[in-house]
């Protein structure tokens, strides 16, 4: 027997091995998605063939014939694949179990007639991409004509939960839409069983008025204090009755019933109710009792034992119907605490006007979001409640069923027009959520995702809304029609935008999009974040509605075709249990997960003026996160890895209380930094006078102030972070933690000492950035009275700081220029400065200069350039090389500036660093006698010799006082600073001074 050769099989598992360390060096963590939950990749990612979108359905249409007066069809791709439907009829007995439940039910206005149970074989949880569609020929179900506007529909499901459908009657045929399995009951509302169809209906709100009624036991019911009105899709002012007790509007309701709001009633009114119901339940039994004599008369004492005469909707019920009509619309003490409730509670905040606004408000939204958002909406009734002062409002979904419903903050919606925008805002939020559960149940949706998507829909409805002028009011026959107000402001946003802006929840984004609670962020010294945590709960998805809208706007720039909400929502068909937000993100977008980090970055950066606006203004109210230390040098961030993050970190800038020169910053990520945090990118913002350095970034010398201005805004974009990395596989070295800030201050100004042809000074001492090795070594430059050229410079290592240094005159200036000097003026006015400054030197030979020793700040600058005082004084300050060159245009319109240095008793007396020669320099204009009038200030960049944009300052001072000081960023010419001078007298003396008024800056 031959045995089989295993060289060839060891050699194959060796290569594959190898293979795989190759890889893993190459492409770092290449095998973490083998050990993550399976999902799908985005469609068309690399098919040549795109797999069926579940999110659209994959099935062909179909209509059949489930039983007698019942069909079910379905258009093309209305489901996620073709589905075998069985259709089969109830038990009387559970029939029967159905009507007991709905009779002891203050919440379900209905009694059922029959039921079915239709399967498609899905499971509880499972929701279909689209609708099938059930007809109910009313006709020949043997419904009488009458009963008509009254039927309805219930789903029922596993757990015993009733719902009642979106329905809508035609003529014959009552339609619903369903999107599960179900059991399903077709009936009639109990309101018209017990008779108060008649009357309540000329008092109705938005469609016919249920007060929830217990047909045994009225009274009970009237005391629960809750009302419901049913929304329809349509209504139609018909006539008003006008009473003496006020105009009563009567309307007509049309169309699907799609929406119940549910109200609490004030004690006036529980009273009023009390007594109606008592009248009720008299008339109801007097009925009844005269009913059953007229049908034994006409059918003999057997009549019971025909199905077609007896309850629930035969003959019998036919004439109580009709007794109990005529006996209460003759009875005026009825209809008096009918009509008096209505006036009574005119004006209040439980009322049925207030209902009946509502009812308005709740339609517009219906449509706005199935016509314009077109998104699936309910396929059930969901029930809205007002409960006005609650604080508040949200979505939850009943337990175990999970359909939605909501609690809406109604508090002056009465009395308070401008309330009414506001409230149309929070129930298309709310709406929004309702309509998401036709996507996803809630216990599998993400919460992030679904608050940041509703929010985006809030902003875009205020953008239609405010287009179209939408909004609620009441003409003089209290007909409620949409009129968006004026005084609908953008802060009736909630909560997003406003909260953005004054940075309230900015802490949410220093949470992961990904996670499942968050942490306050501290700068607790130790550590960034507080040992306390909070719930996930839907406040952490507002700040992400303006990334997916970053994202919208850059899928149909990118021409992938039109994004649509639908499309949005339907990613939750790909997945079977909760999705990670950037999950959906990333299948609703088409995206990969390089794609998707890529294009978080880019929107944190095309965003960071925002965020470091917003945070501005909630430093120190809501978080404090800091980099650096007032007390000590090199201050450092401990960072965690935390995926899809932004975080705006500001500066703590280490320097002595009486330090006055200017500073250079670095910020130095730890050397394991880029291993660590492999997706992370610092920007910054504040301060955009920045350039990368090797160490990180580097902020050349300016002032102290402006320097505090700077901050980090620090961006996680994806997945990748600690241990992805082939090296830190095999490190044994504790991971970098973050990076510091370290100050660069002006060295000691140096005196130099000139004898013997030589000339000596002494180096400063390491700085706390030198010692800890950022820094590259020293610049020296040293200028001369007696030379016109460039100055001389040389460059040391840190290895001399501290030390005595000697360089012959022969290599600083030309003999004949100081033996000239010697002969014109002497010896002793020849004069030299050195002047000393660190550097860090980039791979590729680029520098990074720390300030000058002998740079002292601008009034220094100011006196050393011998600038003059004046009446009014206007100063330029930058560092840098730039030529910048300061412009005032007067009132007369004469135009003071480097080629025109005189005009309307204004002189430019200063104007440097037309060479580029200084890393400080300063401009100054001057008026002895200005004129009254408007005087503009500009500055342009004449020479731009920096890279990048760099920030200039502005201060502009009348009669001593400063009434000007800004910052401008100097890529060109900046925007323009206006003020008007008005001439006085002192009463006393006779002196003329000055009044100056700022006037209104002007962009760039």
């Amino acid at each position: 027997m031959t045995r089989p050769k295993k060289f060839p099989v060891i050699l194959l598992c060796f290569t594959l091995v190898l293979a795989v360390i190759v890889t893993g060096i190459t492409k770092p963590g290449f095998l973490l998605p083998l050990f993550r939950p399976q999902t799908a990749e985005p469609v068309g990612s690399d098919e040549d063939v795109a797999a069926p979108d579940p999110a659209f359905g994959n099935s062909r249409a179909f209509s059949i014939s489930a039983d007698t007066g019942f069909s079910l069809s379905a258009g093309e791709n209305a489901l996620d694949k073709d589905r075998n439907f069985t259709v089969s009829r109830v038990a009387d007995d559970v029939l029967q179990s159905w009507t007991e439940i709905a009779y002891g039910s203050d919440d379900i206005d209905f009694i059922p007639m029959f039921g079915w149970k239709i399967d498609a074989g899905m499971s509880p949880e499972e929701l279909l991409p689209g609708v099938f569609h059930m007809d109910f020929d009313l006709s020949a179900l043997g419904i009488p004509e009458e009963m008509f506007p009254y039927m309805t529909a219930y789903h029922i499901d596993d757990n015993g939960v009733w719902n009642e459908y979106v329905s809508e009657v035609d003529g014959g045929t009552l339609s619903v839409d369903a999107n599960h399995n179900a059991f399903l009951t077709l009936g009639v509302l109990a309101s018209y069983i017990t008779v108060r169809t008649v009357v309540w209906t000329a008092v109705a709100v938005g469609g016919s008025v249920f007060i929830n009624n217990n047909i045994n036991n009225p009274e009970q019911t009237r005391l629960n204090n809750i009302d419901s009105f049913a929304v329809y899709e349509h209504d139609k002012l018909v006539s008003v009755e006008h009473t003496e007790y006020g105009d009563i509007p009567i309307y007509e309701n049309y169309g699907k019933k799609i929406f119940t709001i549910k109200f609490s009633l004030s004690p006036d009114i529980r009273n009023a109710q009390t007594k109606i119901a008592k009248i009720e339940k008299k008339t109801y039994a007097e009925c009844e009792a005269e009913a059953i004599e007229s049908m034994k008369r006409d059918f003999g004492e057997n009549y019971m034992n025909d199905p077609r005469l007896v309850y629930p909707y035969g003959l019998m019920t036919s004439r109580k119907i009709a007794l109990a009509t005529e006996r209460l619309n003759e009875n005026a003490a009825y209809k008096k605490l009918v009509r008096g409730i209505l006036v009574s509670q005119r004006g209040d905040e439980y009322s049925w006007n207030n209902a009946h606004k509502m009812a308005e408000l709740v339609r517009t939204s219906y449509f706005y979001l199935k016509d314009k958002v077109k998104i699936k909406t309910p396929t059930y009734c969901p029930n809205i409640f007002m409960n006005p002062g609650v604080g508040s409002a949200f979505t939850n979904t009943y337990v175990p069923s999970g359909r939605a419903f909501s609690v809406i903050d109604t508090k002056g919606l009465s009395y308070d027009k401008s309330m009414e925008s506001g409230i149309l805002l929070t129930v298309t939020h709310e709406m929004v959520h309702m309509c998401q559960r036709e996507y996803k149940i809630k216990s599998l949706a993400n919460p992030k995702f679904d608050e940041a998507t509703a929010q985006l829909i809030e902003e875009q409805a205020y953008d239609f809304y405010k287009k179209h002028n939408i909004s609620i009011s009441a003409d003089e026959n209290e007909k409620v029609t949409a009129v968006f107000t004026e005084s609908a402001e953008e802060n009736s946003l909630a909560p997003s935008k406003p909260a953005m802006e004054n940075g309230t929840i900015l802490k949410y984004m220093a949470c992961e999009m990904n996670g499942t609670s968050y942490k306050t962020w501290l700068n607790s010294g130790s550590s960034e974040f507080s040992s306390g945590t909070g719930g996930d709960d839907a406040d952490t998805g507002y700040v992400y509605a303006r990334f997916i809208d970053y994202l919208w706007k850059d899928y149909e720039k990118l021409e992938k075709g039109k994004m649509t909400w639908n499309k949005m929502f339907g990613s939750y068909y790909w997945y079977n249990t909760m999705p990670k937000m950037s999950t959906m993100l990333k299948q609703a977008f088409d995206l990969y997960e390089s794609d998707l980090t890529r294009k978080f970055k880019a929107y944190a950066d095309e965003s960071k003026a925002d965020y470091y606006a917003y945070g501005t203004k909630s430093k120190g109210q809501y978080y404090n996160p800091t980099v650096g230390s007032t007390t000590k040098n090199g201050g450092k961030a401990k960072l965690v890895n935390q995926d899809y993050t932004i975080k705006t970190r500001y500066f703590d800038i280490y320097a002595p209380e009486d330090y006055s020169k200017p500073a250079a910053l670095l910020v130095a990520q730890d050397p394991g930094f880029r291993n660590t945090f492999t997706d992370l990118s610092l920007i910054p913002v504040g301060n955009t006078d920045c350039e990368n350095c090797k160490h990180g970034l580097f902020y050349p010398a300016q002032s102290l102030a402006n320097l505090k201005k700077g901050a980090i805004i620090e961006v996680d974009g994806g997945t990748q972070g600690i241990g992805t990395s082939i090296s830190n596989w095999f490190s044994f070295s504790a991971p970098a933690e973050g990076y510091s800030l370290w100050t660069l201050l002006a060295p000691d100004e140096i005196t130099p000492v000139v004898e013997n042809g030589q000339i000596r000074f002494t180096m400063p001492p390491l700085s706390d950035a030198a010692k800890a090795g950022f820094i590259d070594g020293y610049r020296v430059t040293i200028t001369s009275s007696a030379s016109s050229e460039r100055p001389y410079t040389e460059y040391f290592t840190t290895g001399i700081a501290g030390s005595e240094r000697s360089i012959n005159l022969e290599r600083i200036v030309d003999q004949s220029l100081i033996r000239r000097a010697e002969a014109e003026n002497s010896r002793d006015e020849v004069t030299f400065t050195v002047s000393v400054c660190e550097y860090i030197k980039d791979q590729d030979g680029k520098m990074h200069f720390g300030p000058e020793s002998n740079a002292g700040g601008m009034n220094a600058l100011l006196a050393e350039m011998g600038a003059h005082d004046g009446k009014i004084t206007i100063t330029l300050h930058w560092f840098g090389r730039d030529d910048l060159d300061l412009h005032c245009i007067t009132p007369q319109g004469g135009h003071i500036s480097y080629n025109n240095k005189e005009a309307d008793g204004g002189y430019l007396d200063v104007d440097m660093n037309i060479s580029g020669d200084r890393m400080e320099s300063v401009e100054h204009i001057y008026f002895d006698k200005p004129d009254a009038g408007e005087y503009s200030v500009y500055i342009d960049n004449y020479s731009d010799r920096t890279e990048g944009e760099h920030s200039a300052e502005i201060y502009i001072t009348v009669e001593g006082h400063q009434i000007i000081a800004d910052n401008a960023v100097m890529g060109g010419k900046s925007k323009t600073w206006k003020f008007n001078i008005i001439s006085a007298v002192h009463g006393e003396t006779g002196e003329e001074y000055l009044v100056a008024q700022p006037g209104t800056d002007t962009a760039q």
